[in-house]
């Protein structure tokens, strides 16, 4: 059987958004320190200017961490070069207490560039630091502060990402080794499965054929002679069911489980009303194992006459609706495991199950399942 598909998408989501968060405050300290220096730096040109150039690099920042779906290969680095670009050009204009950012550059280095081009990249990034200052009107002896500060918040950010990322795979990787463990016992009951009624299916074929060749010929057993041919068909598509369970495929198909509810509600005396719509691949089995279990259920435990059977499908899911007018008094949809199994497995594809009277003597099941 296939692995199961582990819905990981939704975990690295809450981790994007908890390290942009956390990464957003870190930033707020950051330069929230050195934002009064920057309004005395940018006097001239207005205060707009380090708050529309803050909150810029702050947006930058933030996104290269935000999570995406789909994932863009190009988007970090293009977010990278962006940040690095208000990293810099800035300084014309705001001067060194814009050196704050050089941090939050190096971090994102570390982050989204391969090794070792971040190892060298953030080195350059440190290095830059001391190299402006000497640069600028100020006291040469700020190189050393501003390179310390600068790998301290380069560290803390990468350090913040990292553990996000590290978080989130081992999350994933607990997930799919719970995912693992229940498909190998899957696998093991459906081997048991196949061990145990293998071989007893084959051998009821067998009797209900040997049955049959042994009745005389004539008109007065030919009645008998259809049950068993009825019941050794029955049997070989138990035991070929069984079969395709162990071989780690579910073999039913929505045509085919139509097919067979039309056949067994006319067998058994019940006007059936079967209506079929087209359904993805991936959605005929779980119908038709839904499909199978409800008309077995008419046929066990109602009094129906009549049966309607309806797959619609709208432009975001496909719906089946069984409805029989033969609801026995006190008849509820949580008789037996047929009808929980397949409301668990309903809401595993993201769909529901509902199943109930719902009047007038009948009953109702519908199964609703996302496209």
């Amino acid at each position: 059987m296939p692995e199961a598909v582990v819905p990981g998408a939704d975990r690295q989501v809450r981790a994007g958004l908890l390290t942009s968060l956390v990464l957003c405050a870190v930033f707020c300290v950051a330069l929230g320190t050195a934002y009064p220096r920057l309004l005395e730096q940018a006097a001239p040109y207005g205060a707009a200017v380090p708050a529309a150039l803050t909150a810029a690099l702050l947006l930058v920042t933030v996104a290269q961490h935000a999570p995406t779906r789909p994932r863009r290969p190009y988007r970090g680095l293009l977010l990278l070069a962006a940040q690095a670009v208000l990293t810099y050009i800035p300084l014309l204009v705001l001067g060194e207490p814009w050196l704050s950012a050089l941090g939050f550059l190096l971090g994102a280095a570390l982050a989204q560039l391969p090794r070792p081009l971040s190892l060298y990249a953030a080195a350059a990034v440190a290095a830059s630091g001391p190299l402006i200052i000497v640069l600028l009107p100020v006291d040469n002896r700020l190189g050393l502060r501003v390179a310390l500060d600068t790998l301290l918040v380069g560290l803390v950010v990468h350090g913040i990402v990292r553990l996000s990322r590290l978080t989130s795979q081992a999350q994933d990787e607990r997930a799919r080794a719970a995912a693992r463990a229940v498909q190998r016992e899957r696998d093991r009951v459906a081997r048991d499965l196949h061990d145990l009624l293998g071989g007893r299916l084959s051998a009821l074929a067998l009797k209900a054929q040997g049955a049959a060749a042994a009745l005389p010929p004539g008109d007065a057993t030919a009645e008998a002679r259809r049950e068993l041919a009825e019941l050794e068909e029955i049997a070989r598509t138990a035991l070929a069911d069984v079969r395709g369970v162990a071989r780690g495929r579910l073999p039913l198909a929505l045509d085919d489980e139509l097919a067979r509810a039309r056949a067994a509600l006319a067998a058994a005396g019940v006007t059936a009303e079967v209506t079929g719509a087209p359904v993805p691949p991936g959605l005929s089995g779980p119908l038709g194992a839904c499909l199978r279990e409800g008309v077995t259920n008419v046929l066990r435990h109602s009094d129906a006459r009549h049966c309607s059977v309806t797959v619609t499908r709208t432009p975001g899911a496909v719906r089946l609706t069984i409805v029989n007018d033969g609801a026995r008094p006190g008849a509820s949809g949580a008789q037996g495991s047929g009808l929980p199994g397949l409301a668990a497995r309903a809401e595993e594809l993201g769909g529901r199950l509902d199943a109930g009277p719902d009047g007038a003597g009948r009953f109702r099941l519908t199964v609703e399942l996302p496209l």
